[in-house]
């Protein structure tokens, strides 16, 4: 149960959904505006009928009504942590691993605008009549992209055996199976920018079945971050992959130029697990040689000396359009960081945030007027900041076996 004043009313029904499907546990989402009642949507799972569970509580509510699975409600904002505490004790999630029903086994064939319009056929979805859940057998993965403003989805294509592929949206993404394997997923129309398409979401994936999975080699690790003089064992080296961001001093790539690689030099400290993770991922190294170069560009003056000249040459060159992607690659940063940093010149009346899509922003020239939000934002982008060098520190010191499979 979670509350905040600035969430959107229209879409805590959607993320209580995910969460509930996530954690397999009931969730409640409220929205907390100042000066007025606390409101939101409930979200249960089989065994717990979070309508009851409300009515129990019915005292400390203004409103509420639903049924067993998905509710809405309001309540005073005082009365929040009460609720939480009452629903804790009262609530018993039952202990038992979530079964994923396949309604149907189809194949990438299959999945063509008027199958999908047969589909909604079935629709309106929801409690009591749940989108059906389609499987696909022996795929294997082609290629494969984060997405969402903190890279926290994935898009993935996938291919058949028989050559037939297909992108399906992974949200809440998790590590991508290796080989082939069965594909649970779920279709439906969508309409971007006027135009009809067919969205299909990855719900689940195990290893195909009798196929033989096919372990990689052990993971070779030496250890330089120590190392007094690690220039000079980077030379020694010779031609290897070198992943090396935020400072132009050395020929190394950026996460965005890896690609597979026997061995990977890890120069820069990475940002994150996840960027860390992401990149081995792309490479499939067989050796990793870990050296441990900071960034100067986790200290707040720095960070935003760069990233502002870096949004001035796109204001000049580029007709303001910029790829967070692109950003944090340049500056050894994670996107979450560059959003704060945007947020943090347009505060400052330096620029203007025009338009955002799928991670592409469009800039122009600010007023010049600072606002009043500016003393929080700027809090906000020191609190991204030292959260990535507290990660880049833990690099630093962790057991590289611990670090390489966080």
């Amino acid at each position: 149960m979670l509350a905040h004043p600035q969430w959107h009313s229209g879409v805590v029904g959607i993320v209580a959904t995910r969460l509930m499907e996530q954690y397999q546990r009931p969730v409640i989402l409220l929205v907390t505006p100042p000066g007025e009642a606390a409101h939101g949507s409930a979200r249960s799972v089989e065994g717990v009928d979070i309508t009851a569970a409300l009515s129990e509580n019915s005292r400390l509510l203004t409103t509420f009504g639903g049924h067993a699975m998905a509710a809405g409600l309001s309540l005073p904002a005082e009365n929040i942590a009460i609720l939480r505490r009452s629903l804790s004790r009262a609530i018993d999630v039952p202990s038992r691993e979530p079964i994923l029903t396949i309604d149907a086994y189809i194949t990438l064939g299959d999945l063509t605008p008027e199958f999908v319009n047969d589909i909604e056929r079935l629709a309106p979805f929801g409690a009591g009549n749940p989108a059906p859940i389609l499987g696909i057998r022996k795929l294997t993965v082609r290629s494969h992209s984060q997405i969402g403003r903190s890279g926290d989805h994935t898009q993935v294509t996938v291919e058949d055996e028989t050559g037939h592929k297909q992108r399906v949206l992974w949200w809440q993404s998790g590590e991508l199976p290796t080989g082939v394997f069965d594909l649970a997923l779920k279709v439906r129309a969508s309409d971007y920018r006027g135009e009809r398409q067919m969205q299909v979401e990855w719900i689940d994936a195990r290893p195909a079945e009798g196929v033989v999975v096919i372990k990689p080699p052990t993971l070779e690790i030496v250890d330089y971050r120590n190392e007094v003089n690690p220039l000079g064992r980077l030379d020694e080296l010779g031609n290897v992959l070198i992943w090396w961001e935020g400072d132009a001093t050395l020929q190394g790539k950026t996460r965005l130029e890896l690609s597979p690689a026997n061995t990977l030099a890890i120069w820069t400290s990475p940002a994150s697990s996840a960027i860390l993770h992401a990149a081995l991922e792309i490479v499939k190294p067989t050796k990793i040689v870990l050296f441990a170069g900071g960034s100067e560009l986790d200290t707040f003056d720095l960070f935003v000396k760069k990233l502002a000249g870096l949004v001035k040459y796109a204001l000049s060159a580029r007709k303001g359009v910029i790829r967070l992607e692109r950003l944090a690659a340049a500056t050894a940063q994670r996107e979450i960081t560059i959003r704060a940093g945007l947020d943090w010149l347009a505060a400052r009346g330096q620029i203007n945030i025009t338009d955002e899509t799928d991670g592409t922003i469009t800039l122009a020239a600010g007023s010049g007027q600072a606002s009043a939000d500016l003393p929080a934002l700027s809090e906000h982008l020191a609190a991204h900041l030292r959260e990535t060098a507290a990660y880049r520190a833990f690099y630093r010191r962790a057991d590289p076996a611990r670090l390489l499979a966080e």
